[in-house]
């Protein structure tokens, strides 16, 4: 926004221009403003110059005090269709409420713009063309909880994210939808395509049933911990379970997981605790030829069940693997890789003993089809030599991301979808 401002005041030609390419003033973009509080005279001017056509807003680096009376305005907007929430307005949404934006088709909540489940609720019912929600919601007592409306059928995309709150025991997490009566997944959101679930330690004694929804093509229970597997349908093509637990309970017998998703293209196991990880792999990878994308970085992951996995031909259609700070990868890793995964393009071997001379029998092998390889913080470093070599035969070398000699916060590691 600041960007369009800037430049009418160029010249008077810049300032005609810009004012004849309508489609520069659609967005409220707020996240590039220079200063951290925009004005509300400010975004006046822009609603103007947009002559009230805006269809997006992204709403952040803006007082609290002055959004309420910024929804006042977005309200007299009907072609306004996404919302991002991406500053702390959660205060204020008692006096703005979301839900009287009816026309949304998108709606985007950051963590500091968390919603109750009664608002969450409440906008459910009041914007029945939402086709994408992402939003965190809070915790709530259960004699606060409401069901969700009977009927989603334009909801598309649902992405639930929610805090631990381990002190209360008697409220509601986020995470377990309130359905009406013997309603499921499908009754309410028959449509769905993505359906993400993001949490943090969470036990969810009873997960989702998502097998009946034959569009849902993308699935995550990110952060999680699991007492079961989820059925799963044959339409889903990307399933994350990145940084949740699966605990089988003693005495319940495992559900059978090879034949679930059988269209599957990209598993995402970063840094998924499971004691019988690498049975998993080897059934659950097995008979799906179109997986193309599979990361394990971070996984306590046994390199026998890799290799057994790769032996069977489970992993011979990946074009991308990452195996990063999987402890026991070495070489021979390396070489069943050149032989029974032919087609892999992008390898993450970062964090691992993995020498370079099993590399480069890999870049040199007639089968090699690589384009990028990220060997950061290895046990033994690779030489600048191989670096180059590699780069010489067109392989994409990343450079580490902390550069030598410079300070970093380390960075807290968030769930992948």
């Amino acid at each position: 926004m600041m960007g369009e401002s800037s430049a009418l005041r160029v010249s008077k030609h810049w300032n005609m221009m810009l004012n004849s390419l309508p489609k520069l003033w659609i967005h409220l973009d707020l996240s590039k403003a220079n200063k951290p509080n925009v004005s509300l005279k400010s975004i006046q001017a822009f609603l103007r110059r947009s002559h009230w056509r805006l269809t997006r807003a992204s709403l952040v680096n803006l007082q609290p005090v002055d959004f309420p009376r910024l929804m006042a305005g977005l309200r007299q907007i009907p072609s306004l269709e996404h919302l991002e929430l991406l500053g702390s307005f959660s205060s204020k949404f008692d006096v703005a409420p979301v839900y009287t934006l009816t026309g949304l088709r998108t709606l985007v909540c950051s963590a500091s713009s968390e919603i109750t489940l009664a608002h969450f609720r409440k906008v459910l019912l009041d914007c029945p063309l939402l086709e994408r929600v992402e939003v965190y919601i809070k915790p709530a007592p259960f004699s606060d909880v409401e069901t969700f409306p009977a009927k989603l059928p334009n909801l598309r995309s649902l992405i639930i994210l929610g805090f631990d709150y381990p002190r209360y025991s008697n409220v509601h997490s986020p995470l377990n939808l309130p359905f009406p009566t013997n309603a499921t997944l499908f009754d309410i959101i028959p449509n769905l395509e993505e359906f993400y679930l993001i949490y943090n330690s969470v036990m969810i004694r009873n997960v989702p049933e998502v097998s009946n929804l034959p569009k849902l093509k993308r699935f995550g229970l990110l952060g999680i911990k699991l007492s079961k597997y989820p059925e799963l349908p044959e339409s889903l093509e990307h399933l994350s379970l990145s940084m949740s637990e699966y605990n089988l309970p003693p005495g319940v017998p495992s559900n059978d997981i090879s034949a679930m998703a059988p269209n599957l293209k990209t598993l995402i196991l970063h840094r998924f605790q499971d004691d019988e990880l690498g049975p998993f792999l080897i059934s659950f990878t097995q008979s799906k030829s179109s997986l193309t994308h599979l990361d394990l970085e971070g996984c306590h992951l046994h390199v026998e069940d890799l290799l057994i996995t790769m032996m069977r031909g489970n992993l011979e259609g990946l074009t991308y693997l990452n195996i990063s700070g999987l402890a026991e990868i070495d070489d021979k890793v390396i070489s069943n890789i050149i032989d029974m995964v032919p087609n892999i393009k992008e390898l993450n071997i970062s964090r691992t003993q993995v020498k370079e001379h099993s590399v480069k029998k890999l870049l040199d092998s007639d089968k090699s089809n690589l384009k990028k390889l990220v060997v950061h913080k290895m046990e033994t470093p690779f030489s600048r030599d191989f670096l180059d070599y590699a780069r010489s035969k067109g392989v994409e070398i990343p450079p580490p991301i902390n550069l030598e000699g410079t300070k970093r916060a380390p960075v807290t590691p968030t769930p992948r979808r």
